[in-house]
């Protein structure tokens, strides 16, 4: 964490200056600055996630389970930017098998059904994505609801629509 200051460029009249503790003239020819705290601190990660607010207030208030809001803050733990690819510890995509036994501690076949809730509501999808992985099916989470960077591939917003409905 970083503490934010408010800093003040200082007007000087000579290109010198005393220091105060000894008395020492000393030239200064780089700018000076009063620098003051603010009492607020920049909170700095290198890994984060971007979850759309209105949109989870608009799946909780239309009927989402905490169960399957918890189930997408798991799966989001370590996605993949620009393709929200959900990847385990190792950066390689979450099968049912390895999400079931590495994070949730349950058996394959429950988990199975509540990622097949969750591709039911378009907060989810399984399968082989066109021109990212060749050949083998990924986990990847509605980027319209949680995402990891600014920048998605084209083929991945395609395949889901946005989770709030458009006003009429």
């Amino acid at each position: 964490m970083a503490t934010l200051k408010n800093r003040t460029r200082l007007v000087r009249i000579k290109e010198e200056i005393a220091y105060t503790q000894t008395g020492e003239i000393l030239d200064q020819e780089e700018p000076l600055f009063h620098v003051v705290p603010t009492g607020k601190v920049v909170v700095g990660y290198k890994n984060y996630i971007i979850i759309d607010t209105d949109a989870l207030s608009w799946l909780i208030q239309n009927g989402t389970s905490q169960v399957d809001i918890a189930l997408l803050i798991a799966l989001s733990a370590n996605i993949e930017i620009s393709t929200g690819v959900c990847l385990d510890k190792n950066q390689l995509p979450y099968s049912t098998k390895s999400f079931a036994e590495g994070v949730l501690k349950q058996s394959v076949q429950a988990v199975r059904m509540k990622l097949k809730r969750l591709e039911k509501e378009g907060l989810l999808y399984y399968g082989k994505v066109p021109r990212l992985r060749k050949k083998q099916k990924v986990y990847v989470l509605n980027p319209h609801l949680i995402r990891r960077g600014t920048k998605y591939e084209s083929v991945i917003t395609s395949l889901f629509n946005p989770i709030i409905p458009p006003a009429i």
